[in-house]
């Protein structure tokens, strides 16, 4: 949205599709691909098992992922809540 003098003069809407992942081993590899095809993903899996890797070493705590329930209308499932992931040295 774009408005001036308190009157609106432009609104657009815009759409991505895209892969998130977020890797825990040691510490938390993340990355974001806008890229979707096999080949980037499977290369973006191995910079954020790098990112980890990299992070390792300052982790200060360790990660713990706890499962809690989750509510769905179509039955039961699962959720992972992750904890201590920020705390770097």
């Amino acid at each position: 949205m774009l408005a001036r003098d308190a009157r609106l003069e432009d609104v657009s809407e815009t759409a991505m599709t895209g892969f998130g992942l977020r890797v825990l081993r040691g510490g938390p590899g993340l990355l974001r691909l806008a890229n979707l095809s096999r080949a980037a993903v499977l290369a973006g899996v191995e910079i954020a098992l790098a990112n980890a890797r990299a992070v390792s070493p300052i982790q200060l705590r360790p990660i713990v992922v706890e499962t809690l329930p989750c509510i769905e209308r179509n039955g039961p499932c699962r959720s992972a809540l992750i904890h201590s992931t920020s705390t770097l040295a």
